[in-house]
């Protein structure tokens, strides 16, 4: 299923999957979602699954629902609200940027290597 570009409205097909999934219906999005999920889980190994795009984030119960139905306990993260908590995380922790990345005019001390 395609999604639509950014800034612009839900594509109608995914709109339409969303709105037979929130109805209790069946809906193509979640059962293809949930296969890929598990199909994650069984060949590349993966232990959490995390949505790429805000824009389906809607699908996070259910993939939930169908793996927990197929006996997976795997996480499943939505990417919008997991960087909020952790921005939360990170002030609750007193935490700031790195200042190997965001470095002041004139840092104290350089690592021997600098990724960018």
């Amino acid at each position: 299923m395609r999604l639509p570009r950014p800034g612009a409205e839900d594509g109608p097909q995914l709109r339409a999957e969303r709105e037979k999934a929130l109805a209790g219906e069946k809906s193509l999005a979640v059962d293809n979602a949930v296969d890929q999920a598990e199909q994650a889980i069984l060949e590349d190994g993966a232990e959490v699954i995390t949505m790429g795009c805000s824009g389906v984030f809607w699908l996070k119960p259910f993939i939930e629902k169908g793996l927990a139905e197929r006996g997976w306990e795997v996480p499943v993260l939505e990417g919008y609200t997991s960087s909020i908590m952790l921005a939360k995380l990170m002030i609750d922790l007193g935490v700031n940027a790195s200042g190997i990345t965001y470095m002041t005019d004139h840092p104290k001390r350089l690592p021997n290597k600098i990724v960018v």
